[in-house]
């Protein structure tokens, strides 16, 4: 009887270790995404406007989507901006100024995604 209460308790401190390993590592996982995807997000904000073919902009709770200097949208997405992380609000309040399609294509991706 004696035995198998010690094997119980080896068994419960591995468990135990393997669980903080693991819960240590998703941690550092998503932090190391997280700030990609930050970096990612600044990257394209940092474009000058003079350079830009597309602005993404928060107008009225919704993402307005904007082409070659155009003052009318050419797309507005459904999912409204009060969904989306604070940080992404606020870039989107100063607007996002895309250079190819392509990155335009992701970040409808990101923030519609219903």
């Amino acid at each position: 009887m004696l035995k198998l209460k010690k094997r119980n308790i080896v068994l419960i401190i591995i468990s135990f270790i393997l669980f903080i390993i693991t819960a240590s590592t998703l941690t550092t996982l998503i932090l190391a995404l997280k700030k990609h995807e930050i970096n990612t997000k600044a990257k394209i904000i940092t474009n000058t406007p003079k350079n830009y073919k597309y602005l993404m902009k928060d107008i009225d709770g919704k993402i307005n989507i904007f082409q070659n200097n155009n003052t009318e949208p050419s797309m507005v997405l459904k999912k409204p901006t009060v969904f989306l992380p604070e940080f992404d609000r606020k870039i989107l309040s100063n607007g996002i100024y895309i250079n190819t399609t392509q990155e335009l294509n992701n970040l409808i991706e990101d923030y519609d995604d219903d």
